[in-house]
């Protein structure tokens, strides 16, 4: 080990026991006594989802998605020494005006506990960050941000990963995660209007040998006086950057005959810290990452960026209030002049593309798309600015002995003038049957990336579901 590392890891160890006892959250990888009994524990739920939207062109309104699905959770106890977990999801209906009927295995995995060592294999959820509404730190995990569902949670795609943690004491523990095979996230291009020319070849894959493999790494602290958390990641980020496979172009029409795109991941180096303090009946939160991707010749768009949030939580007995700001500085920017719409628009006038008095090249074409690739890929991941500065808060209000609960999620980015509300309320009818309604609404500045996509995603939706 490396002088400096030895020094870290002193550091670190010193920290843990000079703060080590009573944390903010209790944790346990222990299960309860009644649990130990039961060898084989089984609940779900059954929900129908409706997301209803106006229609882009006119005032018309359609089922942007209409669905019932099913969910069971297994559990399985093998004693102090292991267990299983797996969720099956069964869903039907329709979606973005596609027919969808699946049968997806969202979680299984396997855990061993022995003695202060615990390590979970298999298909599983991972998320990091301490922040209530947007995690810098957590720039590995998939998501699938078209996916209509009013629970947030739901969102998130599992990886298949060996996570392996090690408690240091009760309260503080060390966390290794490694996943071999890459799992991206959902681009939001499954929900865009493309022109008819342009489609979507094969997307680009990691090899499977091991150096493909994604690795984390975290430092977990929780006490008295702050909760800390130190992170860092090395592989493939969850979201990838667009490009251009193939352009085919018609000589008599001057038009586009195809131009076939492709989503390529690319490796990034992160690293993250996350604070909570509590301070009396609030708690203040800080979240920053670092995040620098690998350069090479197939992948030149992503820069290194610096994202950080800064919020404070505030509870009473039925209000709860969350404000706070996110922030992200872009390093060594340089302006692009692009066209947001040039992707989902109109092919341009040929005099706009190729230079006055000079013979047509198909080259000319190739390289306008691949600027207009270049400036989708800064716009997706808010890389176009400098700098970026949003604020956002979260207001939750408990009534009627929590039969009623309305929460108030919003945010907006100043430097896009991007707006997201999702103000919902939850109808609590009795124990395991609760009625939901809710609005899912972005609005953003002319050529912003909500201005984009807010139309084909805003709605309004209901949910009725039934936990057993």
């Amino acid at each position: 080990m490396y002088p400096f590392s030895k020094i870290i890891f002193s550091l670190l160890l010193l920290f843990t026991f000079r703060l080590s006892g009573q944390g903010l959250f209790e944790q346990s990888l222990s299960q309860n006594d009644s649990s130990k009994n039961n060898l084989l524990h089984i609940n779900g739920f059954v929900r129908t989802d409706g997301y209803l939207s106006k229609i882009k062109e006119g005032n018309d309104f359609y089922f942007q998605s209409l669905y019932s699905q099913l969910g069971l959770i297994t559990e399985v106890n093998a004693g102090k020494f292991g267990n299983a977990y797996a969720e099956f999801r069964f869903r039907t209906g329709t979606e973005f005006s596609s027919k969808i009927q699946n049968i997806e295995l969202r979680e299984a995995y396997t855990a061993l506990y022995h003695g202060p060592l615990s390590i979970k294999a298999g298909k599983q959820i991972i998320t990091w960050g301490a922040s209530s509404f947007i995690n810098p730190t957590d720039q590995f995990s998939p998501q699938d941000p078209t996916y209509r569902s009013p629970d947030n949670d739901d969102l998130h795609l599992a990886s298949r990963a060996l996570n392996t943690r090690f408690e240091i004491t009760s309260n503080s523990y060390f966390q290794l995660i490694w996943i071999p095979v890459y799992t991206p996230s959902v681009l939001i291009t499954k929900a865009l209007r493309f022109p008819e020319y342009i489609e979507f070849g094969k997307d680009i894959e990691p090899g499977m040998q091991i150096r493909e493999g994604n690795v984390g790494f975290r430092y977990d602290l929780r006490s008295k006086v702050m909760d800390v958390q130190l992170s860092y990641f090395k592989g493939y980020r969850n979201t990838r950057s667009i490009k251009s496979d193939t352009a085919i172009f018609n000589f008599t029409s001057l038009q586009p005959d195809l131009i076939r795109l492709v989503k390529a991941p690319y490796r990034i180096n992160s690293a993250g810290i996350n604070l909570v303090i509590p301070i009396g009946r609030s708690l203040f939160r800080t979240e920053a990452a670092w995040m620098d991707p690998v350069k090479s010749n197939n992948h030149p768009d992503p820069s290194p960026e610096l994202a950080y949030t800064t919020e404070i939580e505030h509870s009473g007995q039925h209000i709860t209030l969350i404000a706070g700001y996110y922030g992200k500085y872009i390093f060594s920017f340089k302006k692009l002049d692009y066209n947001p719409q040039g992707l989902t628009g109109e092919f341009p006038d040929l005099s706009s593309i190729i230079p006055e008095n000079t013979p047509f090249d198909p080259s000319y074409v190739t390289a306008y798309f691949d600027t207009q690739l270049s400036g989708f890929n800064r716009l997706y991941n808010y890389q176009d600015k400098e700098f970026y500065h949003s604020a956002y808060a979260i207001l939750k209000i408990s009534m009627f002995h929590e039969l009623l609960n309305m929460e108030i999620p919003s945010m907006y980015n100043f430097s896009t003038d991007e707006l997201t509300l999702i103000p919902s309320l939850k109808f609590n009818i009795t124990d395991g049957l609760s009625f939901k309604i809710g609005v899912y609404y972005m609005h953003g500045g002319i050529n912003s990336l909500y201005d984009l996509i807010g139309p084909e995603l805003n709605a309004g939706y209901g949910q009725l579901k039934i936990l057993f």
